[in-house]
C-alpha cells in the first residue's frame, strides 16, 4: 500500500523500488537471495581447451562459445542448449595449420537472439605471439566473419566487449609488443576502443600508447546503463606527462569524445568492469575490487583471494555479480562476489574447482549460469561445463 514500482520492481509498504530492484517496508532496497553455490552442472559436448563465455536467450536457451586450440581440427565452437537439453554445435571458425584460434571468445546476444561473437587468432605459421581480432554476427541465418584488426602483432586475450542497449557492440582491447608508431626504437603497447553504428564501419580510437613497461596484459570495459562505454586500462605514465611505476586509467567516452581519470595504483593484469543502476561503476581485479563513488572517487571494497580470468555480470535485481577463481593451493575453486548499493558479500567456494575461465549470465529467475573451462590439479584439460548457481 502507498508503494509504487519502478521497471521489474515491486513495491512493498511506503516503498519505491527502481529499475529491477525491489522495495519492502521503508523502502530499503532488496538484492535478492545471493546465488552462489553450485545446483546443476552438464558438460558441454565439445572439446575444448582455453576460453568459452556464455548467455541465455529470452526463450531460456543456453547458448555456449569456447576454443579449441593444437590440432588442425580445433578452432571456435557455438553450441546452444535447448530447454529441453539438446544440444544444436556449430563450428564457426577454424585455424590455419595448428595455429591457435579462439583465445578470447566472447558471446553476446542482441535483442533478437541473435550471437555476436568475437575472438583472437594465431595465423601466421610460427608464429603464435602474432594475433588478430575477429568479430562474427549470425544476421541471416549464416555466419559472417569479419576481422576488426590485424595489427602485425599480439593483441591480449583480455579485453572487454558488450552490445549496447541499441544492439551497437563495443570493444577495448589492447595492441602489445607493436612497433614504435614514430618508427624510431622501442615496443609499445597501445589501448584501442573500437566500435560500430548501424550500417556504418568500424570505428577504432587509439586511447593511449607508451613503451611497454609495468606488465599490462589486460584491458576491460563495460557500457553503463546510459550507454556510456567505460575503458580501463594500466599506464606506468601520469596523465600529466609524468612517470609513475603503474597505475590505473578509466576512459569515458559519452559520444564517442573520451576524457581520462586516474583510478589508483593497480596492477590490471587481469580485470573486468561492471555497471548497474545502483553501482554505477565496478573495477574487479584479480584481488581487489573497487566502486566509483558519486564525487568521482573509488571506494576500496574488498580483498578477494588472488585468481584468473575475472568476470562481471549484471543481474536482473541491479546487483552486480563477479565471478573468477582461488589460486592453486586451493585447486581453483569458484569464487563469486555479489555488490549492491556498495554492500559486498562473497562466496570462496561455490562448490565447484578446476575452474581456468568463466563467462556469465542470468536466467528469468535471476539465477546465474555459467559456461566454464576446468581442468586437473596438475592442468590437464577436462573441457567446457554449463553450470548453474543458487
Amino acid at each position: 500500500a502507498g508503494g509504487s514500482a519502478g521497471a521489474g520492481g515491486s513495491a512493498g509498504a511506503g516503498g519505491t523500488a527502481g529499475a529491477g530492484g525491489t522495495a519492502g517496508s521503508g523502502g530499503a532496497l532488496d538484492a535478492g537471495p545471493f546465488r552462489s553455490f553450485a545446483q546443476f552442472i552438464e558438460q558441454v559436448p565439445v572439446t575444448a581447451n582455453e576460453t568459452c563465455d556464455l548467455e541465455i536467450d529470452s526463450a531460456g536457451r543456453v547458448h555456449v562459445v569456447s576454443n579449441f586450440t593444437g590440432d588442425a581440427d580445433g578452432g571456435v565452437d557455438y553450441a546452444v542448449r535447448e530447454p529441453d537439453g539438446g544440444w544444436t554445435i556449430e563450428r564457426v571458425a577454424r585455424p590455419v595449420g595448428t595455429q591457435p584460434i579462439g583465445s578470447g571468445v566472447k558471446i553476446e546476444l542482441d535483442s533478437n537472439d541473435r550471437p555476436h561473437l568475437t575472438w583472437t587468432a594465431a595465423d601466421l605459421p610460427g608464429n603464435a605471439a602474432r594475433t588478430r581480432l575477429f568479430y562474427a554476427s549470425k544476421p541471416d541465418g549464416g555466419w559472417r566473419v569479419e576481422e576488426l584488426e590485424d595489427a602485425g602483432f599480439q593483441i591480449s586475450v583480455f579485453y572487454g566487449f558488450q552490445l549496447d542497449n541499441t544492439d551497437r557492440p563495443h570493444l577495448g582491447y589492447l595492441v602489445r609488443n607493436a612497433a614504435n608508431p614514430d618508427g624510431g626504437t622501442g615496443t609499445f603497447q597501445v589501448t584501442r576502443y573500437a566500435s560500430r553504428a548501424p550500417g556504418a564501419p568500424w570505428a577504432i580510437q587509439t586511447l593511449n600508447s607508451e613503451i611497454v613497461g609495468g606488465a599490462t596484459y589486460a584491458t576491460s570495459m563495460v557500457v553503463d546503463q546510459a550507454g556510456v562505454p567505460h575503458v580501463f586500462y594500466r599506464s606506468k605514465n601520469l596523465l600529466d606527462g609524468g612517470a609513475a611505476f603503474s597505475f590505473g586509467v578509466h576512459a569515458s567516452g559519452p559520444s564517442g569524445v573520451f576524457s581520462f581519470e586516474p583510478v589508483e595504483s593497480v596492477s590490471l593484469t587481469r580485470a573486468a568492469a561492471g555497471s548497474g543502476p545502483y553501482d554505477p561503476l565496478l573495477l574487479v581485479d584479480t584481488d581487489l575490487v573497487r566502486r566509483r563513488e558519486a564525487d568521482g572517487g573509488w571506494a576500496f571494497l574488498s580483498e578477494r583471494t588472488a585468481g584468473n580470468s575475472p568476470f562481471v555480470r549484471t543481474a536482473p535485481s541491479g546487483a552486480i555479480y563477479d565471478f573468477t577463481n582461488t589460486g592453486s593451493s586451493s585447486n581453483y575453486a569458484l569464487e563469486v562476489g555479489r555488490t549492491f548499493n556498495g554492500a559486498r558479500v562473497r562466496a570462496l567456494d561455490a562448490g565447484i574447482d578446476g575452474v581456468r575461465y568463466s563467462g556469465w549470465d542470468f536466467d528469468a529467475q535471476g539465477r546465474p549460469w555459467g559456461a566454464v573451462y576446468r581442468t586437473t590439479t596438475s592442468g590437464s584439460p577436462l573441457g567446457v561445463f554449463v553450470v548453474r548457481l543458487d
